[in-house]
């Protein structure tokens, strides 16, 4: 990977005060409060409830609700959609929704900014929604100069870079503060899907800086898990300021009473049936080649006793071999009439939970090769299910974290003959009824992790 630099000079150029402040429009502005106490703007790609996502998404929808009830004013910034919010909202954690796509509509733009944006073309995105979440932040800023201005990026593609730099060049304000928490980079994530050839190497080289960037030069730079961050340092990354911080997490059980009214499509499955979920998006990266290879090496019988629900989203697959399918096409070219299955797809990540819950004494797989800090098992550990999970540091992490133990199996990862024996097992075993983490101790872990998160946050 090339030498970490700084920002372009240009950033410099573009924000200080001689050339130019950014401020909201007047129209906007009369949206805003004069003052609050402190403001989060948090920046993704995804939040659950606006995108049918869990994981990050889910992350964010939970840290906004915990942050809001704590009294501080929430702003989303979302990436990588020309949905136009216009700054409103209907999800009562947060006060407004924007996305970088509406950068120009709602922000005073001075010449020089506009003239830097009109350089770029629309593959240079990156850089794009780079610039315009450095203009949110300052717009945001100048109007909350009286304010503690928290702004939370994942390090995904860097695309808090150049907010990062513009903070340390000193332009946002020492009431700003800057934060990156590390989810699951480029460098990962091509890794984890065994994706060797990059179609577009130079955007690659520049997400990948970006992000390990960002991360490094944060005033605040979280990691998830040992895992990871063990990773990324093998990629080069410092991360010797990195603080550990496992992120809250949604409590089932407040979730099902939440949700008793939810609708979501129902598997139909025959009397009698063993249910065996697959829980996570249907790709290489979350196992899915190794559960079907599993499946297929079952004994006859067995295979004719269970019914396989896949919950999870229906992608383009990666790997040289598989690029031409979709994971609905793979599934049924490897299963055809080998055993019962269906394919939930574009469900929200309550409707899965929810769907899970629901089967009857379901047996779930989780089988990522690599895990970062998976929400899907802060999930499925606190539901009374039988849990195999590939023995991957974010699994052992996150089910070590709420003291999940009882009725989980572990396979070695990648290895389908593994896998097949715990599966195998959890059938010879059904049903079961395990015993699961206690809702007073699992909002104990929470309360203390958003302590911990609020201590940093105030003391930066």
């Amino acid at each position: 990977m090339a030498t970490p630099t700084i920002a372009p000079s240009s950033i410099s150029s573009m924000t200080s005060a001689e050339n130019f402040e950014v401020r909201f429009k007047p129209k906007f502005l009369e949206q805003l409060p004069k003052s609050v106490d402190k403001v989060a703007l948090l920046a993704t790609t995804e939040y659950e409830g606006i995108f049918k996502n869990g994981g990050i998404g889910t992350y964010y929808a939970t840290l906004s609700r915990k942050l809001a009830e704590k009294g501080w004013y929430i702003i989303l910034l979302l990436f990588q959609t020309k949905i136009e919010f216009k700054g409103e909202s209907n999800i009562p954690a947060l006060k407004h929704i924007f996305s970088a796509y509406e950068a120009q509509k709602l922000l005073e733009l001075q010449p020089t900014h506009l003239a830097q944006l009109s350089e770029l073309q629309e593959w240079d995105w990156l850089e794009y929604e780079n610039y315009s979440a450095l203009f949110f932040t300052q717009a945001i800023a100048n109007h909350f100069q009286d304010s503690t201005v928290y702004v939370e990026f994942a390090e995904m593609c860097g695309l808090g870079h150049y907010t990062i730099q513009a903070k340390k060049l000193g332009i946002l304000g020492s009431h700003c503060i800057t934060a990156v928490t590390m989810h699951s980079g480029q460098e990962w994530i091509y890794q984890a899907n065994g994706k060797y050839i990059i179609d577009a190497p130079d955007w690659y080289r520049q997400a990948c800086l970006f992000e390990q960037l960002s991360f490094e030069n944060a005033d605040l730079a979280f990691f998830l898990s040992h895992f990871l961050k063990a990773k990324v340092e093998g990629f080069g990354w410092k991360t010797d300021r990195a603080l550990y911080l496992p992120y809250c997490f949604p409590i089932m059980e407040e979730l099902m009473e939440d949700s008793q009214d939810l609708e979501y499509p129902k598997p139909e499955l025959e009397a009698g049936k063993i249910p065996i979920a697959f829980f996570g998006r249907l790709e290489e990266r979350k196992g899915l080649q190794t559960f079907i290879q599993a499946i297929q090496s079952l004994d006859a019988e067995l295979a004719q006793k269970i019914h396989i629900v896949f919950c999870g989203k229906i992608v383009n697959l990666y790997t040289e071999a598989l690029k031409h399918l979709n994971s609905q096409e793979y599934i049924d070219r490897e299963l055809g009439e080998w055993c019962d299955y269906s394919i939930m797809n574009g469900l929200f990540s309550k409707q899965a939970v929810k769907l899970v819950s629901e089967l009857p004494n379901a047996i779930v797989c989780l089988t990522s090769p690599e895990e970062n800090f998976p929400n899907s098992s802060l999930e499925m550990g606190q539901l009374p299910i039988s849990l195999i999970a590939s023995a991957t540091g974010g699994f052992q992490e996150t089910l070590g974290l709420i003291e999940r133990t009882d009725c989980v199996r572990w396979f070695q990862p990648k290895n389908s003959h593994s896998l097949a024996k715990a599966i195998a097992q959890a059938i010879g075993a059904y049903p079961e009824t395990p015993k699961t983490p206690d809702r007073e101790f699992l909002k104990s872990v929470n309360q203390h992790l958003l302590e911990k998160r609020i201590e940093y946050m105030e003391s930066a």
